[in-house]
């Protein structure tokens, strides 16, 4: 969405699936107001130098690397079920997420993971069965409300 340099703005992407085996299977670039709703992406969501975007009511996963992967972008995440990933969700550069009320589940290594330089908000979300839940490397701030934390049996 967005070829970059140019980007793409006011886009609304609704009821899409898209398979891809583990790599790249849909970038967003360089666009502002941008909303995927109810689409299931089997692949790495990638988001670069874009703004106010917003991922909801979604199933994103099954990727090699990250499930959904923020880089010097500002965005949410709301009410989605991200599953069977290296890491559920990084956010890198000098981006700034939201991450709310998302089940987060068996995802080999962290949950969610803040990245030098980026800041963010992880509230209300369900972390279940992951190798970690969230990490916050130094030079990174995140805040952390009312989320649930349950582990491997």
């Amino acid at each position: 969405i967005g070829k970059w340099p140019y980007g793409a703005n006011d886009i609304e992407v609704r009821d899409l699936t898209v398979v891809q085996n583990g790599g790249l299977a849909v970038g967003i670039f360089n666009g502002t107001k941008i909303l995927l709703t109810n689409v299931r992406v089997q692949g790495l969501l990638y988001v670069q130098q874009a703004k106010d975007v917003r991922i909801e009511r979604s199933l994103l996963g099954g990727s090699e690397t990250t499930g959904v992967s923020f880089s010097d972008a500002q965005g949410e995440i709301v009410g989605n079920e991200i599953r069977d990933n290296d890491y559920g969700i990084t956010v890198a550069g000098k981006s700034d997420v939201r991450v709310e009320g998302n089940v987060l589940t068996n995802n080999l290594y962290d949950a969610v993971v803040f990245q030098t330089g980026s800041q963010g908000v992880v509230t209300g979300n369900r972390l279940i069965k992951n190798g970690g839940a969230v990490s916050v490397q130094d030079g990174a701030r995140a805040e952390l409300d009312g989320n649930t934390i349950a582990a491997a049996p």
